[in-house]
């Protein structure tokens, strides 16, 4: 695979070698990216990745040609949605703000997710949009099968009807009213983010802005799922578990 290696480096976060690849494809250096997290071990990283977003490549480096890790943006964006590092947020934005449009600027790259107007996705491409999206969205089971019958449907594969229910869901506003907390959701939402439960993403709009969602994450899947936005599916909607709502709200009501 040959190299096309660009260095993008942040006062804050660091540098982060990105080489795109022939087939316009941007391969992230995990150890950059383990680097700006603060995550030390870089094997234990790599392991839990899908061997489809590594890849090994020959690197120049000051003490010469070395072969490293690269991992694809759907590896890139499983290493930063893992990690509980304070800077993992601040790394997100810069790559998607600044990184990732930088790269696309320059002509030299065009998501691979995201199949040219004039060329119908294939199932294998389907396939695959569908694991990054329910990987980097942390769906449900009811969110991921709704994807899988987008792609087995019109092929007339079968599919279950439903997945198993692991709780009545509800939404937080609806909650927060029941149990008379003096929160909003937009304070219950900060404070989720505040404790590590939940993540702030964005998408483009239609018209061309940037709209952005909640989704759970870590140890908040205890409490909740992030359900397909029924008025979007380009977005979450974050659901709670009703009978965990109160111990929720007593976690977040601690110092």
């Amino acid at each position: 695979m040959e190299n096309q290696i660009q260095i993008f480096s942040n006062p804050n976060l660091g540098e982060v070698r990105v080489n795109v690849t022939p087939n316009n494809e941007p391969l992230f250096c995990l150890a950059d990216l383990c680097s700006a997290l603060g995550i030390s071990n870089h094997r234990n990283v790599r392991s839990r990745l899908d061997e489809e977003d590594v890849h090994q490549m020959d690197t120049p480096t000051k003490g010469g040609l070395q072969s490293m890790v690269y991992v694809t943006e759907a590896g890139m964006y499983d290493v930063i949605l893992r990690s509980d590092a304070p800077t993992a947020k601040p790394f997100r934005k810069w790559v998607t703000s600044e990184v990732l449009p930088s790269i696309r600027k320059s002509g030299s790259y065009v998501s691979p997710r995201r199949a040219p107007a004039t060329q119908s996705p294939s199932v294998s491409d389907r396939i695959r949009a569908a694991k990054f999206l329910a990987s980097f969205l942390n769906l449900n089971e009811s969110s991921k099968l709704l994807l899988a019958k987008s792609i087995a449907d019109p092929l007339g594969l079968p599919t279950p009807d439903y997945t198993p229910s692991k709780g009545v869901l509800r939404s937080c506003a609806e909650l927060l009213k029941e149990h008379a907390a003096k929160l909003s959701p937009q304070q219950f939402n900060q404070r989720m983010i505040q404790r590590g439960y939940m993540v702030e993403l964005t998408r483009p709009s239609s018209k061309g802005s940037v709209k952005k969602f909640k989704s759970i994450i870590g140890d908040g899947l205890q409490y909740g799922e992030n359900q397909v936005n029924p008025n979007n599916p380009k977005s979450t909607q974050p659901l709670y578990y009703a009978d965990k709502f109160g111990e929720l709200m007593g976690i977040l009501s601690a110092n």
